[in-house]
């Protein structure tokens, strides 16, 4: 396994870093059809400049987290925020950049290439991105196997890591399929319950997955964040009461969960443009005229 990676400075207007591979494939893993070129145990990564994606790599790079926090971010998308269990998985090309979240962090990973790989990738069984992996240090017995130059130990940390690929696979399909069913409940409970102010930690804790992996699945599901989403739950619930209960704002305040009427007309007022009471007259107004 060649374990060298020289780092090239493009000069672009982007000025984007790229990552790629000294020397040339070996012959027996490129007919094959899969090399692993770079292995780390344990490496202790520094933090992100989470400001700009500013880099690719030429190979795919699966990176476990298995202690600390960070941050991933491909360029023109929002950050995505990991911690321990979760799984960055960076696509060949794609620009990107990922690393700790203020602080240092530590991983597992391994970075390969090759013709199963890219037929991975185009059949959507690899995808870039943070998913739940789990606690366990998955990759090692991968590691370990490809870290002995012997050919048989090379394929054989091939054949495993293709299995490990199709597995992760398999996971998070099944994980989002039961996350998207549990977030569905949860939305359900939030409508029958608008008192309750709920934190995203609960809502995470609610539908049994990580804060990071629901935060992410929420958003996907609903084009919104999940904070953003309750807030306007509840101001859906208030011009319902506002328009079709004769309740004082005091009282619908006290309904919601708001801490008194001011807080409540505030709120109100940052996400419709308007305050409560201007909300019902318009509403009567236009429903007598």
């Amino acid at each position: 396994m060649d374990k060298t990676i020289i780092v090239y400075d493009i000069i672009t207007p982007e000025k984007i870093q790229v990552h790629r591979v000294s020397g040339k494939p070996d012959p027996f893993s490129e007919e094959f059809g899969c090399q692993i070129v770079l292995t780390h145990n344990a490496l202790v990564g520094g933090p992100c400049d989470s400001h700009a994606a500013n880099r690719y790599f030429e190979f795919f790079c699966l990176s476990h987290i298995i202690d600390g926090h960070g941050v991933y971010l491909e360029k023109g998308r929002k950050e995505i925020y990991f911690e321990p269990g979760s799984l960055v998985i960076a696509l060949p090309g794609v620009v990107q950049c990922y690393g700790g979240h203020r602080a240092k962090y530590v991983e597992d990973s391994i970075c390969f290439r090759g013709r199963l790989p890219d037929l991975l990738l185009k059949s959507g069984i690899i995808q870039g991105g943070v998913f739940s992996f789990g606690l366990g240090r998955r990759l090692l017995p991968i590691i370990e196997q490809a870290e002995n130059p012997i050919r048989e130990n090379q394929l054989l940390a091939s054949l495993m890591l293709l299995r490990l690929l199709y597995d992760i696979h398999q996971e998070n399909k099944t994980i989002e399929s039961n996350t998207v069913s549990s977030i569905a409940q949860l939305i359900k409970e939030m409508k029958n319950s608008p008192g309750k102010w709920w934190t995203v930690p609960e809502m995470a804790e609610y539908c049994g997955i990580s804060e990071t992996h629901f935060r992410r699945l929420f958003e996907e599901s609903l084009g919104v964040s999940p904070k953003n989403y309750a807030d306007r739950l509840k101001i859906n619930a208030a011009c319902e009461l506002l328009t079709q209960t004769d309740l004082t704002l005091a009282d619908i305040a006290k309904r919601l969960g708001y801490m008194d009427p001011f807080h409540f007309s505030r709120r109100f007022k940052t996400l419709t443009g308007i305050s409560p009471s201007v909300y019902r007259d318009n509403y009567f107004r236009r429903k007598t005229s």
